[in-house]
C-alpha cells in the first residue's frame, strides 16, 4: 500500500469517527433535553394533581358533613290534620285557602290555641264579617277602641280582615292571661276580661269571675 492511499484511509476513518462522536454527542444532548423536558413537565404536572386531589377531598368532606334532609322533613305539613276543624273548613270557601292557612298558623302556633278556637266559636261562629250591636268586629269580635291599643293606625276595614283580626285578638287575649296570671283560675279572669274588659270584670266583684261566657268558652276549649 502506498503512502498516499494509507493517508487517505486514515483520514476517512478519522472523519467517520468524528461524525460518530458528533452523532453520539447530538443524541446525548437530545436525550438530556428530553429528560430535562420530562422533569419540567413532571414539576408542572405534580402540583396540578395535588390541587385536584385537594379539591376532591374538600368536596368529599362537604358532602359527608352536609345535613341529611329526610323525605319526611321535605313533605311535612305543620298544619296537617288541623285544617279539618269545622271553623277552618267554613273559612276556606269564604276567604280562600291561603288566608285560611295564615289564620290557622296564627291560632295553632299561639300560646293558647284551644282557647282562641273556642273564643272565635262563641264570638262569631267563624263568620269573618260578623258585627255585634256593640260594634265588635270580625272573627274575634274586637272593638275599635281595643284594637287601637294594639295598633293605633288600624282601620275598621282592616280589622275585618281575618288575618289581622285574629292576630290582634290573640295578642289581646294573651295580654289578659299575663295580667291575671297571679289570680287563681286565671282562665276565668282572662276570658271574662276579654268579653267585658278589666273594669267590667272587677265590677262583678266575684273571685274568680265565673260568667256564662267564661264557662262556655272553657267548656268548648276542653273539647278541642
Amino acid at each position: 500500500m502506498n503512502e498516499f492511499l494509507f493517508g487517505n484511509e486514515c483520514a476517512a476513518l478519522l472523519n467517520i469517527n468524528t461524525i460518530s462522536i458528533r452523532s453520539n454527542d447530538s443524541h446525548a444532548e437530545d436525550t438530556y433535553d428530553n429528560v430535562k423536558h420530562d422533569r419540567t413537565r413532571n414539576r408542572l404536572t405534580v402540583p396540578s394533581y395535588g390541587i385536584i386531589t385537594l379539591v376532591s377531598l374538600l368536596l368529599l368532606t362537604t358532602l359527608a358533613t352536609a345535613p341529611v334532609v329526610s323525605e319526611e322533613a321535605i313533605f311535612f305539613d305543620p298544619l296537617e290534620g288541623k285544617l279539618d276543624y269545622w271553623g277552618y273548613q267554613r273559612l276556606i270557601p269564604e276567604i280562600g285557602m291561603e288566608k285560611t292557612r295564615k289564620v290557622a298558623e296564627l291560632i295553632e302556633f299561639s300560646t293558647y290555641p284551644e282557647f282562641v278556637r273556642a273564643i272565635i266559636t262563641v264570638e262569631s261562629a267563624w263568620w269573618y264579617e260578623a258585627r255585634s250591636y256593640m260594634d265588635a268586629i270580625g272573627l274575634m269580635q274586637i272593638r275599635m277602641i281595643a284594637a287601637n291599643e294594639v295598633d293605633p293606625f288600624i282601620t275598621e276595614e282592616e280589622l275585618f280582615e281575618p288575618v289581622a283580626n285574629v292576630e290582634i285578638g290573640i295578642e289581646i287575649f294573651e295580654e289578659h292571661m299575663k295580667y291575671f296570671d297571679v289570680f287563681d283560675e286565671t282562665e276565668h279572669w282572662a276570658l271574662t276580661s276579654y268579653n267585658r274588659g278589666r273594669y267590667g270584670t272587677f265590677a262583678l266583684k266575684q273571685a274568680p269571675p265565673y260568667t256564662d261566657y267564661s264557662l262556655k268558652v272553657l267548656e268548648l276549649s276542653e273539647k278541642m
